[in-house]
């Protein structure tokens, strides 16, 4: 193994061994940084350096409550000789489901658009193993080992959902969260069935919540479009597909660039960081606020229907 590590990255072993802990903390911290100019372009085919950072940043964008849940679960499955429940919270099988099915689907979406693509250099186990990590990375962790400013305007949008929606509550992600998304894709499935109430996995959400993961999705829609309305006006000579990409991987927190983050105007790099700051912050200060104002009003209004849609 050490020879291993000092022949990819090209370093004495301690080099190699400090370059290993390095991504190992920015993959987990979902931080997308890297040692290399071009990320981790040059190790697009190494199994051993891709498949142990997509784990990494996988694991740290799930949420610390699941990881904690799952690590109990286990123990107490273990302890009792193994006749605990194991029955995980709603807020774990959101994650992980969520988190499974974004994965496929990205992989999916990179796997075809671009297979004679960015990835037509490559062998077709070294393409699979692209197009997961590409699959997998953009919605949180940051780290690119083909190209973004090569792909397809349509890999770049589908790229776009995967960012905005992201990881898992509380954790080290950005966005607006899978729990979120998936909460509103259940409300709208109980409305097109007439229920009365929004129900996941055999469990009712109170109205509350699917108010407040509404207004959290809502605010991250306005804060993406005034950006990009923003940039679109300071940076003329870029493209919608770069400039659309830059603002949702900076409110997501995510990293991901097509090229234009150092050519950006100092008046749009502020906007940028505005953005990351409001993605990281934002979300978690607004549902916090929401959850804790509780309304003094004594009253309610006559209730009225309007037409819709």
């Amino acid at each position: 193994m050490a020879t291993r590590m000092a022949i990819f990255y090209g370093q004495s072993f301690h080099e190699a061994l400090w370059s290993g802990i390095f991504y190992s903390i920015s993959a987990f911290n979902n931080a997308g940084f890297a040692l290399e100019a071009d990320s981790l372009t040059r190790y697009v085919s190494d199994i051993w350096i891709i498949i142990p950072l997509s784990l990494s940043f996988i694991i740290g964008g799930i949420g610390f409550p699941v990881v904690i849940e799952i690590i109990d679960k286990i123990t107490a499955w273990w302890k009792s000789g193994r006749k605990t429940s194991n029955r995980l919270s709603l807020t774990a099988r959101i994650s992980l489901i969520g988190t499974a099915i974004l994965i496929a689907s990205g992989t999916m979406m990179v796997a075809t658009l671009e297979w004679t693509g960015t990835l037509h250099h490559l062998p077709t186990g070294s393409k699979i193993l692209a197009a997961f990590f590409q699959g997998a990375s953009p919605r949180t962790a940051g780290f690119n080992s083909i190209d973004y400013g090569s792909m397809h305007p349509t890999t770049l949008m589908g790229t776009d959902i995967l960012m905005f929606i992201g990881g898992g509550s509380a954790g080290t992600a950005g966005d607006v969260k899978i729990t979120t998304f998936a909460i509103l894709c259940a409300a709208m499935i109980s409305q097109f069935k007439g229920h009365q109430d929004t129900t996941l996995h055999g469990r009712k959400i109170p109205n509350e919540v699917t108010r407040q993961s509404l207004t959290v999705f809502a605010t991250g829609i306005i804060a993406v479009t005034i950006s990009v309305g923003l940039l679109r006006v300071l940076e003329p000579q870029f493209s919608a597909d770069q400039i659309s990409f830059e603002v949702i991987s900076a409110f997501s927190t995510v990293g991901l660039s097509t090229g234009i983050t150092s050519n950006l105007s100092s008046a749009s790099q502020i906007i940028i960081c505005a953005l990351m700051y409001l993605g990281r912050i934002g979300p978690i200060t607004l549902v916090a606020s929401l959850a804790a104002k509780s309304s003094q009003r004594q009253f309610s209004y006559p209730e009225e229907r309007p037409f819709i849609g």
